[in-house]
């Protein structure tokens, strides 16, 4: 995504903003002001001025503010008194809401011109709504987190109701297409969402293991399955490119992730079971049983492995009794010639945790305390258990693979000037592009 973050007073001599809407190009998502915002007075004058142009286009964004149970609309996202970016009117442009959906940054971007954030705001929008104040059940909470966050967990994408609502008449008078442009924003959140949930988990305080990603991973699939039957070109389109690199991280470590999940004694081989038919469809048995033949393989593999690292430097003789020869270590070593020339001992392992009733999972429930219980019972599926869950789901940061939030300015780097704030943000992606591209920057 395209991130474009400047302080409006280098654009216009006073901060009223009053051109800004001439000055700056395409659509904008967030504002943060100062404090002068609250004042009322100046509420009108600046933020009406500020967004107005003569053919009447409004600026685009979203915001957390309900007025009641039946009226769920999406607002322009308005921040007043941000404490982490103070003394200036900083404006964020949204060019592109998803990678190759250029479209998808027009929608509804000419629909909706309201602001709501502090007491002194929602006020003012109340006057201007009802020609009198009311005290809402709900109110903007405020957050000074920026990017998709706030348009994917926080927003039911309903507009506002033209026959309940004078305010929304005025409002969507110039918008063309209002029903369908907010509906392919509701379609667009809905595929975005789902990122959102995986990330989430995934960025937990805790390192998830490898098996909570196959279920998740599943779902993705047959999502973006679904999104290429859309009827929504554009959405069908993203989807189409999605699946592509999709199928490539997929057919690589799919295999992986199976076994994963079978060794997850809440899931064991029901996961596939479940998954799989709706994945492959006939082929699912197929897919099923190939997964189970390779937790045999790689049992049969962790076994032989254990067996020659347990192997004595000097291993006695079976049958040879000494005066001072165990009794005990000699049936030992009996038994464990046994367990090397049979071939079954691998299978009866396996066979013996997948007959085993599945565990009912619960909040509590520690896999990896789970596994060191019971490695007694089951010691060659312990060893691949510590192997393979602790297999890094990402090798990127949570906020890399799907970033939910732009960039938070420190209480410190609040205070410098802002064109020191602007260099450093600027420098930072420039820096990235030049070592992608394999230009190595001399300090």
């Amino acid at each position: 995504m395209f991130k474009k973050l400047f302080a409006v007073n280098h654009l216009v001599k006073n901060k009223r903003g009053f051109c800004l809407n001439t000055n700056a190009e395409g659509p904008f998502y967030t504002l943060h002001t100062d404090g002068s915002f609250e004042n009322r007075s100046k509420y009108y004058g600046s933020v009406g001025g500020l967004l107005r142009d003569p053919n009447e286009r409004v600026v685009f964004g979203f915001s957390k503010f309900l007025p009641n149970e039946d009226l769920k609309s999406p607002y322009f996202h308005y921040w007043g008194s941000d404490p982490d970016i103070s003394g200036n009117c900083h404006v964020m442009e949204l060019s592109a809401l998803l990678v190759g959906v250029t479209e998808t940054s027009k929608l509804g971007l000419s629909n909706i011109k309201v602001f709501t954030d502090r007491k002194g705001i929602i006020d003012a929008f109340d006057m201007i709504e009802t020609g009198k104040g009311k005290d809402y059940k709900h109110r903007a909470v405020y957050d000074h987190i920026l990017g998709f966050k706030n348009i994917i967990t926080n927003l039911s994408f309903h507009y506002i109701p033209r026959e309940h609502n004078q305010l929304a008449h005025q409002l969507a008078k110039d918008a063309v297409d209002f029903h369908h442009q907010w509906k392919f924003a509701k379609d667009v959140c809905g595929c975005l969402k789902l990122f959102n949930e995986v990330t989430e988990l995934f960025s937990g305080t805790k390192y998830p293991t490898a098996n909570l990603y196959f279920p998740k991973i599943c779902k993705i699939k047959l999502a973006i399955e679904e999104w290429k039957n859309s009827s929504n070109s554009i959405i069908a389109m993203m989807a189409t490119k999605m699946m592509e690199k999709f199928q490539n991280y997929w057919s690589d470590v799919h295999d992986m992730m199976g076994v994963a999940a079978v060794l997850d004694p809440t899931k064991k081989m029901a996961v596939l079971d479940f998954w799989f038919p709706k994945l492959y469809g006939q082929d699912s048995s197929a897919q099923v049983s190939r997964i189970k033949e390779l937790c045999y393989g790689l049992l049969y593999d962790y076994q032989q492995t254990i067996l020659r690292d347990a192997q004595p430097t000097s291993p006695p003789t079976i049958g040879t009794t000494t005066v001072l020869a165990d009794d005990e270590s000699e049936f030992a070593a009996y038994i464990d010639t046994i367990a090397e020339n049979s071939s079954s001992s691998v299978k009866y392992e396996l066979d013996h945790y997948l007959k085993e009733k599945v565990i009912k999972k619960t909040p509590d429930f520690d896999i990896l305390n789970w596994w060191k219980v019971n490695g007694v019972v089951y010691p060659t599926l312990q060893a691949i258990a510590r192997d393979v869950l602790a297999i890094p789901i990402s090798t990127v940061a949570s906020e890399s693979a799907f970033s939910t939030s732009g960039r938070i300015l420190s209480p410190h780097r609040s205070r410098l000037n802002w064109t020191t704030v602007e260099a450093l943000m600027y420098a930072r992606n420039w820096l990235w592009a030049a070592e992608n591209d394999g230009n190595v920057l001399n300090y």
